[in-house]
């Protein structure tokens, strides 16, 4: 059975983006204490030390300030409010770094999750565009990663992994924005994402 999950990388906090704080960090002399972990999201120091040391060997830029941030539990991986990001607790450690990859894009871009942004008179076709673009930035940066650290398992790859490392680095997320957008309900890997942020959008009040 292929890696199934579900993305959500930035929390509303009435209609602006939680991030924004995290952004600001650069400009306070004190950032902000790690948020708290979710309920069953367990702190495994020495298996992030572990990750964090297999991102840097794929050439990945990661942060001092990460290991408090990073839990394990059940599903393929989130980032939950207070940028804490949730990794699968069954996977082995190189796919899960590339996961991590993906979920560390997301915080770093910092551009939310779009279909709960306030619309200000956008439609939802905009939106899920938007937000799909996204995640064809973060799809590559883990697709790259895998390919660096050598994971060949079918179960933790994109159905059209080779083909999007086949294209030059250039192209690879227009690639796989069009895979995603042509592939609304999922499948092969991919959760229905097209589907699931047109129904959140849609039900935004």
């Amino acid at each position: 059975m292929r890696a199934r999950y579900r993305t959500v990388f930035s929390v509303v906090k009435r209609g602006r983006p939680l991030l924004a704080a995290l952004l600001c960090v650069c400009a306070c002399e004190r950032p902000d204490p790690p948020a708290p972990l979710p309920l069953a999201c367990s702190p495994e120091p020495t298996r992030t030390a572990r990750l964090l040391a297999r991102l840097t060997a794929a050439g990945q830029v990661v942060g001092d300030d990460l290991g408090p941030r990073i839990c394990f539990a059940a599903g393929a991986g989130t980032v939950w409010p207070g940028q804490v990001i949730s990794l699968p607790s069954d996977w082995a450690d190189d796919p899960t770094a590339a996961r991590l990859a993906h979920l560390l894009h997301h915080v770093r871009e910092g551009r939310g999750l779009v279909a709960h942004e306030p619309r200000a008179g956008r439609d939802c076709e905009a939106l899920v565009e938007e937000a799909l673009r996204e995640e064809s930035r973060a799809h590559v940066v883990e697709m790259e990663v895998r390919a660096t650290l050598g994971v060949t398992d079918p179960a933790r790859r994109f159905v059209n992994e080779d083909e999007i490392l086949g294209l030059p680095p250039t192209e690879r997320a227009a690639a796989e924005l069009a895979y995603l957008e042509a592939h609304p309900d999922g499948g092969g890997g991919y959760e229905p994402l097209g589907r699931d942020y047109r129904t959140r959008c849609l039900a935004e009040p």
